[in-house]
């Protein structure tokens, strides 16, 4: 079976997210460290106040070097106000994004597939800005197929005064 890729460019107004972070190796989520985490997170969402919207938690993910990231889960709330023990508040900026929907194992393979889109399409990926995976709420990180839509941050290619890009 051969899935198409559907892109969307979503530009996403900033927001606070209050949740749990986790720092590791990409073989360390790999081994399914990263669903635990999102699973035990989901049991102390009730804690978080000030919530704005129930029906995702998001990941976040900040790049530390080839062979390791940080990672948070959070919910995205009105403010960074009575944050829970053990949670912290983040602020991600407003930002454009390609965005895509997955469903599937090779999580890895569509952020292949969308960095070749970014390339293709007149985009660079913006490291300034972080990516951000959206979870259904009714998602169970440890029994269900992976279900996310994922958001690359980008910035359009600026052209020169020959028309070619830079």
């Amino acid at each position: 079976m051969v899935t198409v890729l559907e892109v969307k460019l979503t530009q996403k107004n900033g927001f606070n997210g209050v949740g749990v972070k986790w720092v590791g190796t990409h073989e360390q989520a790999a081994n399914g460290e990263l669903r635990v985490l999102l699973h035990e997170f989901k049991q102390k969402i009730g804690q978080i106040k000030n919530v704005v919207h129930n029906d995702a938690i998001i990941g976040v993910s900040y790049t530390i070097d080839e062979n390791s990231f940080k990672n948070y889960f959070v919910v995205e709330t009105a403010n960074c106000q009575e944050v829970p023990d053990g949670m912290e508040c983040i602020s991600i900026p407003s930002g454009l994004y390609v965005t895509s929907y997955y469903n599937g194992y090779d999580t890895q393979s569509e952020y292949i597939k969308l960095f070749q889109w970014i390339e293709e399409n007149g985009y660079k990926y913006n490291p300034a800005l972080h990516s951000l995976e959206f979870y259904p709420i009714e998602y169970n990180p440890l029994s269900d197929i992976p279900k996310l839509t994922i958001y690359l941050p980008i910035k359009e290619v600026q052209k020169d005064k020959d028309g070619g890009r830079s």
